[in-house]
């Protein structure tokens, strides 16, 4: 039990650190036009969510007084009903079942993210399948059977050059290529893991 609250314990903190780093990156980098410092900033965000919490001393060795006054924080023990001095028994009990139904929550919502994530890459893998090969620009492109915007997953570009003039599929051609490139698929990836993690 004690290790699964400092568990908990650890991810809300990863979760309040990416919050707040997240918004000074939203007030001092959104509009920036140096992309790669952004997306060095938002990997340095996800590093430091995870890294710093561990910086905390008493993080692995506190004992459940520091989770319970968490949870009563929180509110996920209710207080009012509890004696002025509970037994460490009783109070053990309470955040049992606070813990059970958090976990419960959790275990949950990580599954749904899980499926939604797994349902996304299958329809990504299925539209490749029913794609034509096409070249554009000696570039290979990937046409789906039924015409929708274009993007790019690793080294997949889907696109639909019936929708497009000549300079726009350069143009969209430019884009999609620059993300292949960079490995953006990773990026999007990384992000989906933190999204079901946390």
């Amino acid at each position: 039990l004690n290790r699964l609250n400092t568990m908990m314990t650890y991810l809300l903190k990863v979760n309040l650190i990416w919050i707040l780093l997240t918004g000074l990156y939203m007030l001092l980098l959104r509009r920036d036009t140096f992309f790669s410092w952004k997306r060095f900033t938002l990997l340095g965000i996800y590093a430091a969510g995870w890294l710093l919490p561990l910086t905390e001393p008493g993080l692995w060795h506190d004992g459940n007084e520091a989770v319970a006054e968490l949870y009563i924080n929180l509110g996920l023990i209710d207080i009012q009903g509890v004696p002025t001095a509970p037994t460490e028994k009783s109070l053990l009990a309470s955040i049992a079942w606070s813990e059970l139904l958090l976990w419960g929550v959790y275990l949950c919502g990580v599954s749904i993210l899980l499926v939604r994530l797994l349902v996304q890459l299958i329809s990504i893998c299925r539209l490749r399948l029913r794609s034509t090969t096409v070249y554009i620009n000696k570039v290979k492109i990937l046409e789906p059977t039924k015409p929708q915007p274009p993007f790019s997953f690793f080294g997949w570009i889907f696109l639909s050059p019936s929708r497009h003039t000549p300079e726009e599929q350069q143009e969209i051609l430019d884009h999609e290529l620059a993300h292949v490139h960079q490995h953006h698929s990773i990026d999007v990836l990384l992000s989906e893991l933190h999204c079901m993690v946390c």
